[in-house]
């Protein structure tokens, strides 16, 4: 029996040549076009330059993970999240594809394959974020939609660049507290979002179960089945936010002084909203609960306690709601419109049959995952480099139990 080898952490970037630039700038641009930034999309599709072949004998002067190097993550738009599950394992050269083709360009090339095998003769290319590679080795191009230059340049047509347009509109509408605004460029640009496809589904049936939040993060800082996609999850969180939305312009620019808050809630506080204020909000309350009652009750369950707290911000104050103890801070967090966001970012990307992850973010949460895997067994994860390379190693994003992917790209920087 063969002896077996000690657990050590080994880079596989010995195994493939170095990423090119047109890896890392395919990477960057995928990422770009999932987050929704069509400027930026239209520069990177049009400066990815003829890559050279790749010799299947090269070796990396340096073991890194490929891809890192220069590769400048733009943090300007949604929060990606939390990141712990692991993506499906890069394919090896070995295993299809070019000859000397790294795991990125094989795994941007097969998603790219089954999405255009995907899409029917009547139906528009699952696009943008499809990064088209260079011709195959017989020299034969791909001219159909969504086509492959000649040159090697990705072809972004107009429509779909207005596509991330539209979504980079809603997006920025959510992340500004504007609801009615995002709900209209829905229901315009990506109508299906919002289309429940029939009667069985208005009743919130669904397998998902909404997680747990980390004990870190305080209740109420995401909404219910924030990964969720069905339209009436979807619909009804939009129609929550929008809710507290009210609330918070109201609580902006309120009414006559004096009045209290008892329809809701049963409580006497002051609250500095008008009774025409009052009266709106409990109306659209008594809305939200309507549509949660007529969930199944395994559904039900899980918007009830959102929905009863819902109604206690009545009973707070501007100043009240900004204390780190407040129990209802989360409503008003920013970081609940970002969680939103991202909801509405992957529902309009599946509508449209396209991943609702970014290579990226596929690459950084497999990291993560056996990061703290290694951690989780004892294994120091701290890479074993030496002389000029350990020298400028950066240790922070390797820190406590685990990997950090915009802290080692500060880092890297």
């Amino acid at each position: 029996m063969e002896k077996s080898r000690p657990l050590t952490l080994v880079s596989t970037a010995h195994r493939h040549p170095n990423p090119t630039t047109n890896d890392q700038h395919d990477v960057v641009l995928d990422y770009v076009i999932n987050s929704g930034f069509a400027g930026t999309a239209k520069v990177l599709s049009s400066s990815r330059v003829p890559s050279a072949p790749c010799s299947s004998t090269s070796t990396p002067s340096s073991e890194r993970v490929e891809g890192e190097e220069g590769m400048d993550v733009d943090d300007g738009g949604i929060d990606s999240g939390a990141l712990g599950t692991p993506a499906t394992p890069a394919t090896p050269a070995s295993a299809g594809g070019a000859v000397g083709e790294s795991p990125i360009r094989a795994a941007l090339a097969a998603a790219a394959a089954r999405r255009l095998a995907a899409t029917s003769p009547g139906t528009p290319t699952p696009a943008p974020d499809t990064i088209k590679e260079d011709a195959p080795a017989n020299g034969n191009s791909t001219n159909g939609k969504g086509a492959i230059k000649g040159d090697g340049v990705p072809a972004i047509d107009q429509a779909t660049l207005e596509s991330i347009d539209h979504r980079r509109v809603i997006i920025d509408a959510i992340l500004n507290g504007a609801i009615p605004r995002a709900v209209s460029g829905i229901q315009q640009h990506f109508p299906t979002v919002l289309m429940r496809k029939s009667s069985s589904s208005s009743n919130g049936t669904t397998v998902l179960q909404p997680p747990a939040p980390p004990t870190s993060i305080p209740p109420h800082q995401t909404p219910v089945f924030s990964h969720s996609y069905a339209p009436e999850h979807v619909a009804l969180n939009l129609q929550i936010q929008a809710w507290i939305e009210s609330y918070r312009n109201n609580l902006s620019t309120p009414g006559s002084p004096g009045s209290s808050v008892g329809s809701l809630n049963g409580s006497a506080k002051e609250s500095g909203l008008s009774d025409a204020q009052i009266k709106q909000l409990t109306e659209a309350w008594n809305e939200i609960h309507r549509i949660v009652s007529q969930f199944k009750p395994d559904v039900a369950a899980s918007y009830v306690k959102e929905v009863k707290d819902l109604s206690g911000l009545l009973a707070y104050s501007e100043s009240e709601l900004e204390r780190d103890d407040c129990p209802l801070r989360g409503f008003v967090d920013q970081r609940r419109r970002i969680a939103l966001a991202n909801q509405i970012n992957a529902a309009i990307l599946r509508s449209e049959n396209r991943p609702i992850q970014s290579h990226l973010e596929q690459l950084a949460r497999r990291t993560c995952a056996v990061y703290s895997t290694l951690h989780s067994h004892g294994v120091e994860v701290m890479p074993s480099w030496t002389g000029d390379a350990k020298a400028a190693l950066k240790r922070r994003p390797f820190q406590k139990g685990g990997f950090d992917l915009h802290e080692y790209v500060w880092e890297m920087a």
